[in-house]
């Protein structure tokens, strides 16, 4: 009987060890179930203040149709009063935001220097953030992950959240 004293005391070690591994586990979930609400309701807010700002007028494109409850969104908050500028002298911080894709996300984050000179559509923005690499310059000329933090580009008015 002494031999399984050794082999008891493992078992109860192991025991111990799940134990701990499976509140490690646990707390982890707690975490990362957390972590995803809070960015839900980061990208809520995110694509709230883009829709009250077409709402507004600030846009000269028509959100499509197609988005299912966006034009509820867009009567929703078409009462409530943002300060968002139209005119932009000097620079204001704005998200470039890839709209093809579902759900809406943010592809960088920058300043806008002014109107593009070539593209009366654009802004010049300068790069402060990117996000998302693998998209394509408004310029045809590469994609986002070619560029770096300080460098100029173009992006379309109606793809620009200002905040």
């Amino acid at each position: 009987m002494q031999h399984t004293h050794p082999y008891r005391i493992a078992l109860q070690e192991e025991q111990a060890s799940r134990a701990t591994m499976q509140t490690q586990i646990d707390k982890l979930k707690e975490m990362l179930e957390m972590r995803l609400a809070e960015e839900a309701r980061q990208r809520k807010e995110d694509m709230e203040h883009f829709f009250t700002s077409f709402s507004q007028g600030r846009s000269q494109v028509q959100t499509p149709t197609d988005r299912g409850s966006s034009s509820q969104m867009r009567d929703n908050f078409s009462t409530q009063q943002h300060p968002i500028t139209t005119t932009h002298t000097g620079t204001s911080l704005c998200r470039l935001m890839h709209l093809t894709k579902r759900p809406a996300s943010v592809v960088a984050y920058g300043r806008v220097k002014g109107d593009s000179p070539d593209d009366p559509g654009c802004y010049k923005i300068i790069l402060d953030e990117i996000i998302e690499g693998n998209v394509d310059l408004v310029t045809g000329e590469g994609k986002m992950e070619d560029l770096i933090t300080g460098d100029e580009t173009e992006w379309p008015k109606w793809k620009t959240v200002f905040y």
